[in-house]
Order: C-alpha cells, then structure tokens, then sequence
C-alpha cells in the first residue's frame, strides 16, 4: 500500500523484490541506490556529477521516448566488483557482517551501498578500503527522476 492507502502491488514475496511495479515499491522493500542517467545525444550516461560515464544497458523503450530524466534503481547486493568496467568508484568503508561484507562506495559524488556475499569474497577477495574498483550493475530498474526541493 502507498501512503493513501491505495494498494499498489500483489504478488509474491519474489514478485514484488525482484519486479517492483514503482518506485515506491523498489525504495519501501529494502536498501536501495539512484544513481541519475541522462541521455546525451542517443545515448545514456551515468550522472556521477564530477563526470559522466556511458551507460550500455538498454533503457526501457516507455522511459527513454520521454526525455525525461531518469535514474538508475539498484539494490547492494545487484552490485559486483569487476575491474574490466569503465565505471569506477572508491571503497570508502568495508563492514564484515558474518555472512556478507557491506561496503559503502564513492560513486563520483555520491554514495552507494555495496553487498558481497562472504563466499564471492572468498573466491575473489575482499576489497579494501580506499582501492579504486570497477563496478557493474545487475538488474538495474529505471524510474522517472524525483524532483528535489530547493
């Protein structure tokens, strides 16, 4: 339910965390990262604010017709390092929790949260902190950009 009461999503626990119908939903159920897109000519990039990175996922067709300001949705744990990828950020904090390492990244200027699983981190390491890593997103979701008060 929305905060009028209306409900927005049925479905299984499964549905409604990997296949959120909005933004509300993606942002109510768990940890969750925005990182701003804009679209450059034809093509996305990454709004990280001192720079822009391209984006190569393809962008929903409903939300890239619009040219509107979008954002990227993506939860920690749909996070991975890969030192392949032009995307780069910082490891500003690395928290070991038993069974997973939380990491909080700087991503240009902003912050984002990071989960690796204790046995990913076993079998490609842990990263540390302040290193420099590559990041690629799995599963993103997009939504229309929320305006910000002044």
């Amino acid at each position: 339910m929305n905060r009028k009461g209306e409900l927005v999503q049925i479905g299984t626990d499964e549905d409604i965390i990997l296949r959120p119908k909005s933004r509300f939903i993606f942002e109510f159920i768990g940890v969750t990262n925005f990182i701003p897109l804009k679209r450059v000519d034809s093509e996305y990039k990454l709004d990280l604010g001192r720079e822009m990175v391209p984006w190569s996922e393809p962008v929903p067709d409903n939300l890239a017709s619009g040219g509107k300001s979008l954002e990227m949705g993506t939860r920690p744990n749909d996070i991975t390092f890969d030192d392949s990828s032009p995307i780069r950020a910082k490891v500003r904090r690395a928290v070991f929790l038993g069974s997973e390492y939380d990491y909080f990244i700087e991503l240009g200027d902003k912050e984002i949260r990071l989960q690796q699983s204790t046995l990913d981190a076993s079998l490609v390491g842990v990263a540390q902190e302040g290193s420099e890593v590559g990041l690629r997103f799995l599963n993103p979701h997009y939504y229309e950009a929320e305006r910000r008060e002044a």
